[in-house]
């Protein structure tokens, strides 16, 4: 038989531990999104080059600052997406899990 012992009092400080750990995996993970989608845009649709990070809002954001990314991400009645965030975040999620399996092992 396992059994656990938790002290209550060890919460805050475990949860103050973490905290930098995770925004430095989210950080990475972020970072390789943005690198990602910016790698799969076609140059020729004026949409490369524009990927970043946005760290407004009190969280993570990769986003395109050309208003027509959209369009090719998710395509239009007229036209077939033509996706780089969304895969970029599936490449993304196995790497996120090694980040925060080492957040959690440090």
């Amino acid at each position: 038989m396992i059994s656990l012992k938790l002290i209550q009092d060890d919460f805050p400080k475990l949860i103050e531990d973490l905290a930098p750990r995770i925004e430095v995996a989210k950080e990475a993970i972020a970072e390789q999104i943005r690198a990602d989608a910016e790698q799969a845009s076609p140059p020729n649709l004026g949409i490369a080059g524009k990927w970043s990070v946005d760290h407004t809002g009190g969280g993570l954001k990769v986003k395109n600052s050309e208003w027509r990314a959209v369009f090719y991400e998710d395509g239009t009645p007229y036209m077939a997406a033509e996706p780089m965030l969304a895969p970029a975040l599936d490449r993304a999620a196995p790497a996120f899990e090694v980040h925060l399996d080492k957040a959690f092992s440090e």
